[in-house]
């Protein structure tokens, strides 16, 4: 078994300019937020890489909803998982202006949660900002991806 041929994946948050004080494009709270359908799958892993920061994130969870997100905020949508305040210390706190090039994740166990998926996130307001993207990954398919069009990239090399 290869895991990677079982898996889709999704972008969330493309790579682009650097956010301050906003929701990058992408990101639930955004005017376009990316909803990740999940439907026949059972897991969902989701990854945010920040790029250079100069301020902590002021949000980043997993909301979940019933139908595709369709604008800020939408009503249909709850939270599911989120990270404490940037305060905190270990597992579960929000990244802080020192976290630079590190990857954040969030699993999540589909069986008892709504069809869509959206990601929150909220760069804080610094001098500069924070890049960031923000992926997932979606794995315990009711059936294998079979083509690369089925996993969602452009084209898959193996060696």
């Amino acid at each position: 078994m290869i895991t990677a041929t079982q898996q889709k994946i999704v972008p969330i948050i493309l790579p682009a300019a650097i956010v301050d004080n906003d929701d990058p494009v992408g990101a639930y709270g955004d005017t376009n937020p990316v909803s990740v359908d999940t439907i026949g799958f059972s897991r969902c892993d989701i990854y945010v890489l920040l790029g250079a920061t100069d301020i902590a994130m002021t949000a980043l969870g997993v909301y979940e909803g019933p139908t595709a997100a369709s604008g800020a905020n939408d009503a249909d949508y709850s939270a599911i998982t989120g990270l404490q305040a940037s305060g905190a210390t270990g597992d579960g706190r929000l990244p802080t202006a020192t976290d630079d090039n590190k990857i954040f994740h969030f699993g999540v166990d589909l069986r008892d949660k709504d069809r869509f998926l959206a990601l929150d996130a909220t760069c804080g307001n610094g001098t500069a900002g924070t890049y960031v993207v923000a992926w997932a990954v979606l794995s315990r398919g009711d059936e294998e991806p079979t083509t690369d069009t089925d996993r969602n990239i452009e084209w898959g090399l193996e060696a």
